[in-house]
């Protein structure tokens, strides 16, 4: 099913005060981060059917109304995992900040290194 919000809040009722038979809805919320959902039903059915539906994006998978897993595409995992990385090494350069730094020359340091001609 494709939902049209993003981050979608899905509600999941729940039936409390049983003893006076009144029916009260305690809404339970939860993000959404993808435009194209599934369940775990339809994951089963027809797995390739399922992420071809998501035509490139990210897919959530509902288990019982709230989010399981998220089916990822192999091209924005990748650029996940460019982005963490690249956030791990501005980490390093904030705490590098300030210390001594070094004079060097990129021939003298490939010569050094036996690198190219």
């Amino acid at each position: 099913m494709r939902l049209e919000a993003w981050p979608l809040k899905i509600a999941q009722a729940q039936i409390d005060n049983a003893d006076s038979e009144e029916q009260v809805d305690m809404a339970m919320t939860y993000a959404v981060l993808a435009d194209v959902a599934a369940s775990v039903t339809d994951l089963k059915k027809d797995p390739m059917g399922t992420i071809r539906e998501g035509a490139g994006e990210t897919v959530v998978i509902l288990n019982r109304n709230e989010p399981a897993f998220y089916a990822v595409p192999p091209a924005r995992y990748e650029a996940m995992l460019e982005l963490i990385d690249d956030l791990r090494l501005a980490e390093v350069v904030r705490a590098r900040r300030g210390e001594p730094t070094v004079r060097v020359d990129i021939d003298d340091l490939i010569a050094e290194a036996g690198g190219a001609n």
